[in-house]
């Protein structure tokens, strides 16, 4: 038997794959329906956009084991609603850095809990599906069909996407660019914090209110005040 909430009549053989297509796949499959949820990004696969198929549900996400629900908001609002809630990893910290690779069109979103990139719109849609890069690989079945899965270890099942390996190569490298450079920059952070932390730990300032660290909208007033002196200095040297 398959490890899913699904309706097993939803899983298909595709060249000797099991797996679900998502652009075929009938919304009465699904189980679980929710107005609204809290998405377990640790957990999550993929998002698809299913407004095209459903007057009432515009999500179907899909979550490690093949935990299958339906929510009411569109793939674009449950993603805005987990960035909102960052400190540091906020959407426009990710097209910041986005910028810098000059990555200009559906754009890779990385937050705390997930590196999402974008498959291209379908059925003349306004909103993404989106793919947990995280968990997820993807692989061509090589046979007739020639189609596109995508797959984690863990699971048995696949997830059949009509997107050609071309797109999915690039958005994969784009993701690991933006990784690896959030990854230089805390590593970057880390070798500070550990000066700093000793030099905290030396003060004689005695304060209270000082041993909890800062509060959250400090902390983010903090690094919208460092991200437009930082633009501003570089642009005084550019005129230079």
């Amino acid at each position: 038997m398959y490890n899913t909430n699904l309706n097993h009549a939803a899983i298909k053989q595709i060249d000797g794959i099991d797996c679900i297509d998502i652009d075929n796949l009938p919304i009465k499959y699904v189980n679980h329906k929710f107005k609204s949820r809290n998405v377990n990004w640790s957990k999550l696969l993929m998002l698809v956009d299913i407004s095209h198929a459903s007057k009432k549900y515009a999500t179907l996400v899909i979550e490690k084991h093949f935990t299958c629900y339906l929510l009411r908001d569109s793939t674009d609002a449950i993603i805005n609603q987990r960035t909102a809630k960052e400190c540091l990893l906020t959407k426009v910290f990710s097209d910041s850095i986005a910028d810098v690779f000059n990555i200009s069109n559906k754009r890779p979103i990385i937050h705390s809990k997930a590196s999402l990139l974008p498959l291209q719109t379908r059925n003349h849609s306004r909103h993404h599906s989106w793919i947990n890069a995280n968990l997820v690989d993807y692989s061509i079945s090589g046979r007739q069909s020639n189609s596109v899965f995508i797959y984690t270890p863990d699971d048995t099942i696949y997830i059949k996407v009509s997107e050609r390996p071309s797109y999915l190569k690039k958005k994969f490298a784009e993701v690991q660019q933006m990784q690896l450079a959030l990854l230089g920059m805390l590593s970057s952070l880390n070798i500070c914090c550990r000066e700093i932390s000793q030099s905290v730990s030396n003060n004689p300032n005695d304060n209270p209110a000082c041993r909890y660290g800062i509060p959250k909208e400090k902390l983010q007033q903090f690094i919208l005040t460092f991200a437009k002196k930082f633009y501003l200095t570089n642009q005084e040297n550019k005129k230079d």
